[in-house]
């Protein structure tokens, strides 16, 4: 096996590896991402170090930009191969790309994203290796990046010998028992022994301080509240990608905790591709997977979204209940609620329709 990092060093945009598989000749990409920042735009019209036309496999770990941005120039340039990733993924990563490919004015390339091969991991997502070539196969890991998100662990038999190399993709802080972001499970550790890691290490050299749940919605309520009693508006910046959905999340956790919070005060999400996205959230968030005692799990979605809500999620009704709670929560679509749920509190943000000279936004107040 022969492994070449491809994304220039010193920069923690443009994640792309080369993996070529010597006893099957296999190529495979893991992630073909953009670069942002300065000079990114040279970086990105700079030809792929390899010919696209010979990569049998792209594995994208994620959908964020700077791991999946350089994927219709890949196919442009002649990649026929196959994309290997999760289903939420590949949704959110059309996403991504149209978006860019708008900004940019190159919706000549939209066709990239039609012509494109891609496979999602079936039913057992976690538990059953994909088979790339005789003695290559791949296996995922969730790692509570985004929706969608795992890492790789890629395994290849040489003389009966087993090796293994493993690329961790963008880690979530999400830990078994340290659930601290909101929505998704905890990050997945791989059972085996890897012979060599590729580790994404943007903030590898900085100790960071961990912030509960209760400490971050605390300090939410507080800079929300504040700004509201100064005469606002309060505008929360954020990106459009999972991280609104989570804001979004939390913000409805603080008004079920107090129905007086933000009580009357409209809500304006001012982000097409954020529309896009909580839509996608709404959809897979809830998704389940064989496990692999053969009983069905949530894919995604972490046991702590359960207890913000004081849920019992071995309760059928309850995970019913949450179910349609999360789904109310990301399409803005009023929900009944259920004895079983006790009060549900409903919180919906409308969405600015268009922008330019006639912008619109449908009209709704919390109460």
């Amino acid at each position: 096996m022969l492994l070449l990092p491809l994304d220039p060093i010193s920069r923690v945009t443009g994640s792309c590896s080369l993996l070529v598989h010597t006893d099957s000749g296999t190529r495979v990409l893991v992630d073909c991402g953009a670069y942002q920042g300065i000079g990114a735009d040279e970086l990105n019209d700079t030809p792929f170090l390899f010919e696209p036309a010979s990569i049998d496999w792209l594995l994208l770990t994620h959908a964020h930009f700077d791991h999946c941005g350089r994927i219709p120039a890949l196919i442009s340039q002649g990649f026929r191969g196959r994309i290997l990733c999760t289903r939420e993924t590949w949704e959110l990563a059309r996403v991504v790309l149209k978006d860019s490919l708008r900004l940019q004015g190159r919706t000549d390339m939209l066709w990239t994203l039609e012509q494109a091969d891609v496979q999602h991991f079936g039913s057992r997502l976690f538990h059953k290796p994909w088979t790339l070539a005789t003695d290559l196969c791949v296996s995922a890991h969730r790692s509570s990046h985004i929706l969608g998100a795992v890492g790789f662990e890629i395994v290849w038999y040489r003389n009966g010998k087993r090796r293994c190399i493993l690329f961790s993709g963008d880690l979530g802080s999400n830990q078994r028992d340290q659930r601290d972001q909101p929505l998704l499970d905890h990050r997945m550790v791989p059972q085996d022994t890897a012979d060599y890691l590729v580790l994404e290490s943007t903030y590898g050299a900085r100790n960071r301080e961990r912030i509960t749940a209760a400490a971050r919605r605390s300090a939410l309520a507080i800079a929300v509240t504040s700004g509201l009693r100064r005469g606002g508006p309060v505008i929360l910046p954020t990106f459009s990608i999972h991280r609104m959905q989570e804001l979004l999340y939390d913000l409805h956790v603080l008004r079920w905790e107090d129905p007086a919070f933000m009580y009357g005060v409209p809500l304006l999400v001012d982000t097409r591709m954020g529309k896009t996205a909580c839509e996608l959230m709404a959809t897979h968030l809830t998704r389940s997977f064989l496990s692999s005692s053969g009983k069905s799990r949530k894919v995604w979605l972490g046991r702590q979204v359960y207890e913000d809500f004081g849920l019992d999620r071995l309760n059928p009704a309850h995970v019913r209940a949450l179910d349609a709670r999360l789904a109310a929560v990301f399409s803005g679509t009023p929900v009944v609620d259920c004895a079983d749920d006790g009060d549900l509190v409903h919180l919906q943000p409308f969405w600015r329709e268009a922008r330019g000279g006639s912008e619109r936004a449908r009209p709704h107040v919390w109460s």
